[in-house]
């Protein structure tokens, strides 16, 4: 969904609960969500694409409170993500789900295929990372922390 930006934020939000696994995840997707919906005025990723396509991407993209907002959504779905010590291909199917996400909140969807394409894989390549870091309780508190904060920002004007 985070990819083809069709559908509801609501069920993005779902479907990478899901990919995550734990009631943590779903925490740290949820709060993503309502970031990502606050931060654009809207529940749709098609709208959400198409904002971003006009207005240009959410990273760079004022006021500084929303960008950044955008940018904490981002960190906290590559944080959270789960992985084992080495790569192996159950890790791959979280990291495509968060990945995605973070690059639809920094990149949007819509725009330069390069740089869609470009963002996704930097967001893949940074979850898979991340979920091969040690301490996963750690990970998810930074990731449930970014994403409050970016909950708090986004709607900021």
């Amino acid at each position: 969904m985070a990819v083809t930006t069709v559908g509801p934020i609501a069920g993005l939000v779902v479907l990478v609960a899901v990919a995550l696994t734990t009631v943590a995840g779903a925490g740290v997707a949820a709060l993503a969500g309502l970031a990502l919906g606050w931060r654009w005025s809207t529940g749709s990723l098609a709208a959400v694409a198409g904002a971003q396509g006009v207005l240009g991407p959410g990273l760079v993209v004022g006021p500084a409170a929303g960008a950044l907002a955008s940018m904490l959504v981002a960190v906290a779905m590559v944080v959270v993500t789960p992985g084992t010590a080495t790569l192996v291909w159950p890790s791959l199917g979280p990291a495509l789900a968060t990945g995605s996400v973070a690059a639809l909140a920094v990149a949007g969807m819509a725009g330069v295929p390069a740089l869609r394409v470009l963002c996704t894989l930097a967001g893949v390549g940074a979850a898979l990372a991340a979920g091969r870091l040690p301490w996963p309780r750690e990970r998810v508190i930074v990731g449930l922390g970014a994403a409050a904060v970016a909950v708090l920002l986004a709607p900021v004007r």
